[in-house]
Parts: structure tokens; C-alpha cells; sequence
């Protein structure tokens, strides 16, 4: 008779594990948000960062490599249009400046080429 009350003691204690741990998992994915549980992509802060700054550098490319001369006005005059100057800085902006991007001196290197101030 022992021998089934073993078994069922260890039956009840897995039982008794296996709830634990199932509402364990749902206490803790529940008080996650949607962006707490992503880690990836734009939602991590560091990605994000990093990819404007990539993004910097290739319109930076694009204006200072490129093959002639109408490519590079093209690229410029691109960027001097109100909703791309806009949406950059925006960009930037959600990135905080980030200083261990650079994010801010690259904004500024492919801003200077948009932004030409007159020598009197």
C-alpha cells in the first residue's frame, strides 16, 4: 500500500510543480508589455541607434563618393527637400544624439552639404 502513496505523492508534487511554473509564466509574460517582449529589431533601443547611424553614412557616401557630379547634386538637393531634412532629423531625434553612435556629428557632416551658408 506504500508503494501507491508514493506515486501519488510524487504524482501531486509534479502537479503541484507543473502549476506553479505555468502560472509563474503567466504572472510574468502578462505584466510584459508588446515591446518589453521584443528584444529585437527597432524596438531595441541599441539596434535602433546603430541603424540610424548606418543610415547616416550611407547618405554621407552618397554625397561625397558619388560617381559624377549630378549624382551629387541629386543626393544633396534630396536632402535639402523639407520632409527629407525632416525625417532625418526626426530620426535622430528618436536616437537621443546618441553619443556613442556619432549619431549627432554624422547628422551634422551630411547636414553641412544641405545647409550652405553665404560668405559676405
Amino acid at each position: 500500500m506504500q508503494g501507491g502513496d508514493d506515486e501519488d505523492k510524487e504524482k501531486t508534487e509534479k502537479d503541484l510543480k507543473n502549476k506553479v511554473l505555468e502560472n509563474f509564466k503567466k504572472d510574468h509574460f502578462r505584466k510584459m508589455t508588446l515591446k518589453e517582449e521584443r528584444e529585437d529589431g527597432f524596438l531595441n533601443k541599441m539596434t535602433r541607434k546603430l541603424t540610424i547611424a548606418a543610415y547616416l553614412r550611407c547618405i554621407y557616401a552618397a554625397i561625397e563618393y558619388a560617381p559624377t557630379e549630378v549624382l551629387r547634386q541629386n543626393a544633396v538637393n534630396n536632402i535639402k527637400e523639407p520632409q527629407m531634412f525632416r525625417a532625418i532629423t526626426q530620426l535622430c531625434d528618436s536616437a537621443d544624439w546618441d553619443e556613442n553612435a556619432y549619431i549627432g556629428a554624422k547628422y551634422l557632416r551630411v547636414m553641412r552639404h544641405a545647409i550652405k551658408l553665404p560668405f559676405d
